[in-house]
């Protein structure tokens, strides 16, 4: 049985991480072979390799129906579908000014110093300042969920919304994608060349 830690606030539930991170690669599948699904996901979500042993593969779906029929990560997965349709109905404007502020955040918010080591570790997401929590990413670190700021698909989402090829992410249009958010409002200014070229959370 893996380790499952603490149970933490995901959305309107409490769950163990492991099942937070399950929930999302079930609805990361939506629409797939139910099996197989079930499979994949819990393969993800307790950092399995895939494997074509019959009797391991019937086990981890067996886990997995039985992860899949608990009240909290039935509800759970339909809060993250409609958050993720939620999303498809923003404007792009909406879209453009998410993605902006994504880009220009600061990794080093989602962080914050261990006291009894000294160094520096992922904070919980209700530790997580307000204005970053709708914008971060929950990822699977080690065994972890942390939450990360996604610059690369955030700088995908903009290249698709703004036709825009990947070679034309000069200063130009760094200073374009500051422009379009400083209209957009709500957050600070950053140097234009920190736009795109702003570093991903570092992980240990």
């Amino acid at each position: 049985m893996p380790q499952r830690g603490k149970r933490l606030q995901y959305g309107s539930y409490m769950l163990f991480p492991v099942y937070e991170n399950f929930c999302q690669h079930v609805v990361d599948a939506f629409g797939e072979n139910k099996n197989k699904t079930l499979i994949r996901a819990y393969e993800l979500a307790n950092g399995l390799p895939p494997t074509p042993d019959k009797k391991v593969r019937k086990y981890r779906y067996d886990q997995a129906s039985e992860w899949a029929k608990k009240p909290e990560i039935k509800g759970r997965c339909e809060e993250i579908e409609h958050e993720r349709e939620k999303l498809l109905t923003i404007s792009p404007e909406e879209m453009i000014s998410r993605n902006v502020k994504i880009l220009e955040g600061d990794p080093l918010n989602l962080m914050k110093e261990d006291s009894e080591t000294g160094t520096y570790i992922f904070r919980r997401l209700n530790e997580i300042p307000r204005n970053y929590r709708k914008l971060v990413t929950p990822t699977l670190v080690r065994g972890r969920m942390v939450y990360i700021l996604d610059k690369k698909t955030a700088e995908r989402n903009l290249i698709d919304i703004l036709g825009l090829k990947k070679e034309t992410l000069t200063h130009n249009v760094n200073r374009e994608l500051s422009d379009i958010a400083l209209d957009l409002g709500d957050f600070d200014q950053t140097d234009d060349d920190d736009l795109l070229n702003s570093s991903s959370l570092l992980t240990k």
